[in-house]
């Protein structure tokens, strides 16, 4: 007998939860565009043109990482990192062709960091007709 009042009890007050829920009206908080559009579709640009053989560029700050001056279409992958096959690591007293990968890239044993592995996370392409996006003032 109390098994059946608790269930029916039960069953009761979920009933009327549900009855309420259906009910009340909750008006969506507003957000920080306050009802305006999410975003504006813009056209993509010209693709980028890359230089056959380019001169380094100027850096805007120190320690900003130099800029790629060709293109990139090779991948780098979790099994293999197509940079490295042009750019070694740096050996004493020798001058190289292409630069050389910085020495710090490198741990002790001469293998490439893993920290360092993705070189496209800190270096980019250097087109030659691209604009920026966006003004910089740095």
């Amino acid at each position: 007998m109390n098994k059946l009042l608790l269930t029916a009890g039960a069953v009761a007050i979920l009933l009327s939860g549900c009855s309420m829920t259906e009910s009340a009206q909750v008006e969506a908080p507003k957000g920080m565009r306050d009802g305006a559009a999410p975003a504006v579709t813009m056209a993509a640009g010209p693709a980028p043109v890359y230089p056959k053989k380019a001169a380094t560029a100027a850096r805007n700050w120190d320690g900003q990482p130099p800029v790629i001056p060709h293109d990139y279409k090779r991948p780098i992958t979790t099994k293999r990192n197509s940079c490295t096959s042009c750019h070694k690591a740096p050996v004493a007293g020798k001058t190289a062709k292409i630069t050389a990968t910085h020495a710090s890239h490198y741990e002790a044993n001469g293998k490439l960091n893993n920290l360092f592995y993705n070189c496209t996370a800190c270096h980019v392409a250097q087109a030659d007709n691209v604009k920026p996006a966006i003004g910089n003032l740095f």
